[in-house]
């Protein structure tokens, strides 16, 4: 691509830096989120969850290895000729793996009723937050298989459920856990005995128990004493199966009408994520292929800057999906699983994201810039030729980052009113959770897939397109934005429009900083307020090595955009005619 010499530096909208009132109004922000969303939350927890660090996955497995090779497992009912000789040789295949899991539905339940306090007491027997423990011995010439799970608490590391099956049939793809001989249960007063020593190794002592009178035939229900927040209650059950103890767990029985109220809430959001925000991305996505079709000759299809972003995005997004897929497929089969039986699963969806997350969105900034070029804010995008790109991109970024106090106060407020005002309440979700990543340091990389993405998509080309046939830039980004904000619908906040009600603030913000001070300033408004939010928990956690993590990212952007000056001062010399003055 020839370079040209372009400058912005005659535009005062977008040349300009961060104003004495934009600072001010940065620095209150700022300090209002870290009252309102870290000070007053982390004074409000357990005093013993914050002193008490949480364990590693693999400190978890290591906890779980204790247990797994004790007496609890490998202990055998001596009734049954027949189940003692289904045990797995030795010689087995052993596999093992762990992940997040939590009851979401208790988790929200104590949030919209604020009854954390109560439920303290219960916490380290009974919690809703474990790592889910699995270990995996095959033995093929046998045909059996054992697959044990065994739930750790994530602080104290006391095993707080297990679940033991043993197959005596592989299926061809090697997920069978079902016996193909059925053996009888033993005698009653054998299971009540062997039951009351499982509920004790769960961190429960005798007289927090009684036993319920009605029972099933294979399990012992146990009602815990005084076992109750607010209408929830906790009872202790043991199943068995083949003649031994198949799983022991604590059971959080919440009111009817909580669950009923949640899955009307989570069925709705649903509903809405899939017509309000992937139809619509689809939609939005076609029309900027054929937009890029139309004006092909006005398009400027070689821009380097585009397609850096464009590729940017898309090797990020890879390397997260193959971040992600384990723990999300081992939280699904419940069993452990590696990367050597996902390599056509990490495939597929690599293909699928260099369409989704490359191409289209490569086509989806290069229309966007043009729609915008023919507007009066033709200077809201800037690229490497123009000659100031890169002391305006350090602009970009100075304003960039004190929006990010502006809008990290502003989500605070709206965070507050919703609460006071809609009685808005959260609970916890495992399947968006850095914990289940294979390495969760690369976490914080997912912000610059979101700001570069949704802002390039969302704000750079649905807004400019809308706006090319509706000549008004706030109606033209009504819809857009309730598309973006409907992408949002299913992370666990409830009323399900809380958070897109609060990103549809947020969301015009974005435009206006877009057109005000340039795209780059909304970009970096956008990673820096996620990253800040995905740093604070590495910091919180206290170690060095979460320190250093959570430090790296927040420092990166800075680093990217100083280095990109710095790379553009030197080509501009360098190409810069003898007869122009430098500056």
């Amino acid at each position: 691509m020839k370079f040209t010499y372009n400058s912005t530096a005659g535009n005062q909208r977008y040349g300009q830096g961060a104003s004495r009132a934009l600072i001010g109004a940065a620095v209150a922000g700022f300090l209002l989120f870290l009252v309102i969303q870290v000070i007053i939350p982390f004074l409000s927890s357990s005093n013993t969850e914050q002193l008490t660090p949480m364990l590693t996955k693999d400190e978890a497995i290591r906890r779980a290895e204790v247990a797994y090779t004790s007496a609890i497992f490998s202990a055998t009912p001596s009734f049954s000729n027949t189940s003692k000789g289904s045990s797995i040789p030795s010689s087995a295949q052993f596999k093992k793996g762990a992940i997040y899991y939590t009851n979401d539905l208790l988790s929200g339940y104590l949030s919209k009723y604020e009854l954390h306090t109560a439920y303290n007491r219960w916490e380290k027997a009974a919690p809703y937050d474990i790592y889910r423990v699995f270990f995996d011995k095959e033995a093929p010439l046998q045909h059996k298989r054992e697959l044990v799970t065994i739930d750790i608490h994530m602080r104290t590391g006391q095993i707080v459920g297990y679940q033991q099956v043993l197959s005596d049939t592989i299926d061809a793809d090697n997920s069978s856990t079902t016996s193909e001989v059925e053996q009888p249960n033993p005698d009653r007063a054998y299971m009540l005995a062997h039951s009351d020593e499982a509920v004790l190794q769960l961190g429960y002592t005798p007289a927090q128990l009684a036993r319920k009178s009605e029972q099933l035939s294979n399990e012992i229900r146990y009602t815990v004493k005084n076992g109750q927040v607010g209408d929830a209650k906790l009872e202790v059950v043991v199943w068995w199966q083949n003649g031994k103890i198949s799983q022991a767990q604590s059971i959080w029985t919440l009111p009817e009408a909580y669950t009923q109220l949640m899955q009307e809430q989570k069925s709705t959001a649903e509903q809405i994520s899939s017509i309000g925000y992937v139809l619509m991305s689809v939609i939005f996505a076609a029309a900027a292929c054929i937009m890029a079709l139309i004006y092909r000759k006005r398009i400027r299809f070689r821009s380097r800057t585009m397609l850096t972003l464009a590729a940017l995005s898309c090797l990020i997004s890879i390397l997260h999906g193959w971040n992600v897929i384990p723990g999300t497929i081992m939280a699904d089969r419940l069993e452990p699983i590696g990367y050597d039986r996902l390599q056509m699963t990490i495939t597929i969806q690599s293909l699928f994201l260099v369409v989704q997350a490359g191409i289209t969105l490569y086509l989806a900034l290069i229309v966007g810039r043009s729609c915008w070029d023919v507007s009066q804010h033709k200077q809201v995008v800037i690229s490497w030729s123009d000659a100031d790109f890169g002391q305006q991109l350090v602009r970009s970024f100075w304003v960039g980052l004190a929006f990010t106090g502006v809008l990290l106060g502003t989500q605070s407020i709206i965070y507050t009113g919703l609460e006071l005002g809609m009685k808005a309440w959260s609970s916890t979700d495992a399947s968006s959770s850095p914990l289940n990543l294979s390495y969760m340091f690369l976490y914080p990389l997912v912000a610059w897939v979101a700001a570069i993405s949704e802002e390039g998509f969302f704000r750079l080309f649905a807004v400019g397109l809308f706006r090319k046939f509706l000549r008004n830039t706030w109606v033209a980004a009504i819809i857009p934005t309730f598309v973006w904000a409907a992408g949002h619908v299913t992370y666990p906040i409830y009323p399900y429009y809380s958070r897109p009600l609060e990103l549809m603030i947020i969301g015009f913000l974005f435009v206006w900083i877009m057109v005000r001070y340039g795209f780059w300033s909304a970009v970096v408004a956008h990673l820096m307020l996620d990253t800040i939010l995905m740093v604070i928990p590495y910091w919180i956690d206290g170690s060095w090595s979460g320190i250093v993590i959570g430090t790296f990212y927040l420092l990166l952007p800075m680093a990217v955009v100083y280095g990109i000056n710095t790379l553009h001062r030197h080509k501009t010399l360098k190409i810069r005619p003898s007869h122009e003055p430098v500056s």
